[in-house]
């Protein structure tokens, strides 16, 4: 971590803390790492090749605002990203820019391939973006610690009321954690706020229990 004595820090990704490896990534904590508070910064890497790096969302969801710009670099490996439909191939090297209303979606080519995410809102401080009230989740999360990913969203829904991308966050917890009722209600209640998040659900591996649950195909689509 950076210190007042030096004012930098340089780490090796590998060395960089993260979690144990869920649906064939796993995500490195930069951002706590470094104990970066002025913008959003993360990574993710594929333990095998057709892992889904980069899972298919937008970042206009949330708050109020200008929703979450986005830019991705790839470090390793080679990624496939597909944005609106469009498929960019993405080798170590490529950095691509993504607006926040802008689905994307990264598919890992080859295993060990790493990509760098940075994000923030124009004109917002970053503390106030809804990602970064739900970061904390990611931290347990990241080590299979679904119940301790829960308590922090629903302590993020207690200051925010109505948070769709905090409900969405605690309905993929419960699905992991086989509270089926519950995750349903608040994956309904998260896609209420923001129906982006419909799409989100169908394809996310959170929700591989509730698959054939005749209410996630409803809500899904």
């Amino acid at each position: 971590m950076a210190t007042t004595a030096t004012g930098y820090a340089v780490a090796n990704i590998g060395d960089v803390k993260h979690g144990e490896a869920t649906d064939g990534r796993v995500r490195h904590q930069v951002r706590t790492h470094f104990g970066i508070e002025g913008f959003g910064v993360n990574a993710f890497r594929a333990v095998e090749a057709g892992a889904q790096l980069i899972n298919e969302h937008d970042e206009g969801s949330g708050l109020a605002g200008p929703g979450q710009q986005e830019l991705y670099v790839v470090l390793t490996g080679k990624a496939r990203f597909t944005i609106d439909g469009d498929e960019v191939d993405a080798p170590a090297g490529t950095v691509l820019y993504v607006e926040p209303r802008v689905k994307r979606g990264a598919v890992a080519d080859e295993p060990e391939t790493t990509v760098v995410v940075v994000g923030g809102s124009p004109g917002v401080a970053y503390n106030q973006t809804p990602g970064y009230l739900v970061g904390p989740m990611f931290g347990p999360y990241g080590e299979n610690d679904f119940e301790g990913a829960a308590e922090i969203v629903r302590g993020v829904l207690q200051e925010h009321p109505g948070l769709p991308i905090g409900l969405y966050n605690l309905a993929c917890c419960e699905a992991r954690l086989g509270e089926t009722d519950s995750s349903l209600e608040h994956l309904e209640q998260a896609i209420a706020g923001d129906p982006g998040f419909a799409s989100l659900a169908r394809d996310d591996g959170d929700f591989e229990s509730l698959r054939e649950n005749a209410r996630f195909k409803e809500l899904v689509g």
